[in-house]
């Protein structure tokens, strides 16, 4: 909307030809804004874990996280040694990809969680599932989502705390920033808008005004007839 009050109130004032570049980078503008805010917007809600389940006898575990996005975990059967991250570690220290709110949502056995997420037991091989969002494609979308079976425990400890808190207020502070944003390019363009249209008639307000009736050109007379006898 701002925009579009700015280019109202520029139209009077530019040629065709610069309006219509300007408008053309304008909205490539604004495309990649509503892009990188979408982006962002999927990301927060790709770590917030709906569900985890786990099978004890497969030594497998589930976590099925927002916006279409699945993991399947293969625990080994020892402890985790070297760079290997654990269970404990990602769920301590991978909460950037990584975030269970127990504030929100239903606890069925808060015993097995505990041990789940302090077991010791490093993560063998990872399968990612994740399903494209609007504007994504499906390579995309595998691009963006981080694997953990790529990450170390020295990756996972050089992201500890940076991970902003929990879903739920970093989405607070994006749809904050993207209301912001909103308002300042509204403002912006309506007073573009207010500026543009007042030079635009003041112009031709002090155009009309100086106008006179004849003086940018003779009038031609046209030639009487006369009577031929």
């Amino acid at each position: 909307g701002g925009m579009g009050f700015a280019f109202l109130g520029l139209a009077p004032l530019t040629s065709p030809n610069v309006f219509m570049i300007g408008l053309l980078l304008a909205i490539v503008q604004v495309q990649f804004g509503y892009s990188l805010i979408t982006r962002q917007l999927y990301v927060q809600r790709r770590r917030w874990v709906m569900e985890l389940h786990r099978d004890e006898e497969k030594h497998l575990v589930t976590v099925v996280c927002d916006a279409n996005l699945t993991r399947v975990w293969t625990l080994g059967n020892d402890a985790a040694t070297g760079e290997t991250p654990s269970m404990q570690d990602i769920a301590e220290k991978g909460k950037m990809f990584f975030y269970l709110d127990r504030d929100v949502g239903e606890v069925v056995d808060a015993e097995g969680l505990d041990a789940l997420l302090a077991d010791s037991k490093g993560i063998e091989e990872e399968k990612v599932e994740v399903k494209p969002v609007m504007g994504e494609t499906e390579e995309l979308s595998k691009r963006i989502v981080q694997s953990f079976s790529e990450l170390t425990r020295t990756n996972l400890q050089q992201m500890a705390g940076k991970d902003g808190g929990s879903p739920i207020k970093q989405l607070d502070v994006l749809e904050r920033a993207a209301k912001i944003t909103g308002v300042s390019f509204m403002t912006l363009g309506v007073l573009f808008y207010v500026m543009g249209n007042w030079s635009a008639q003041n112009a031709i307000h002090r155009a009309a005004q100086s106008y006179t009736p004849g003086s940018h050109g003779a009038t031609a007379t046209p030639p009487r007839r006369e009577d031929v006898s």
